[in-house]
């Protein structure tokens, strides 16, 4: 609500009412609205709906509700990397997250089961799907844990499933500044992505995306 710019990533203006108050100014909120008390000494971020935290910088709701919806994250530090999140959705495709470059992590939605692929330069791509399938339209958390050339998934309760992308590289790294993208892939990326076999579907999976922690 009120941000700009092709990633979302230019804040709103701060609030009017307080136009020369040096504490409060938008970049202080991230994803909110910046106010002040009435002694004009103390500041409060009031984040915009699905963001949390005392800067609103945290996703706390995403709606994914048309194929071409995505939201661009800053680059995940993935080397010992953690990614989690709860998604909601009767779907039985669509892609949920990926990042990347030559080397890349993508995790998808494939009849209604968590698919991952994961490749850190090691040939051939690993793959893991999920023992359970997640597409009841219940909410299902999800942990992917990036440790080295190990990957390793959780849902809910569910005993740990991890692969492995053996080979002579010990870590994931990327050459070049992406964004971790949550959902679908813009048209040019997701053509890139496709023809390089990274994913499956390029479009995003249709529900609700919430409680995320990226590490």
């Amino acid at each position: 609500m009120g941000f700009s710019g092709q990633f979302c990533e230019i804040p709103p203006m701060v609030n009017a009412l307080y136009p020369n108050t040096a504490q409060c100014h938008s970049l202080l909120c991230g994803h909110g609205s910046c106010y002040t008390n009435e002694n004009m000494s103390e500041y409060e971020c009031r984040c915009h709906e699905g963001y949390a935290g005392d800067k609103c910088d945290r996703i706390r709701s995403i709606g994914l509700h048309y194929p071409s919806a995505y939201v661009a994250l800053e680059p995940w530090a993935i080397e010992q990397g953690n990614l989690t999140f709860t998604i909601r959705t009767s779907n039985e495709s669509g892609l949920i997250a990926y990042y990347g470059d030559d080397s890349f992590i993508s995790v998808e939605l494939y009849d209604g089961r968590i698919k991952i692929a994961f490749y850190i330069g090691n040939y051939p791509t690993s793959h893991m799907y999920s023992y359970v399938t997640v597409n009841d339209g219940l909410a299902h958390r999800i942990e992917i844990i990036v440790q080295g050339k190990k990957c390793s998934l959780t849902i809910d309760d569910q005993p740990m499933q991890s692969v492995e992308n053996d080979g002579r590289l010990e870590k994931f790294s990327i050459h070049t500044k992406q964004y971790l993208y949550i959902g679908g892939l813009p048209a040019t990326r997701a053509t890139a992505v496709k023809s390089l076999f990274h994913v499956k579907e390029t479009h995003s999976f249709k529900g609700d995306f919430f409680q995320s922690f990226v590490r």
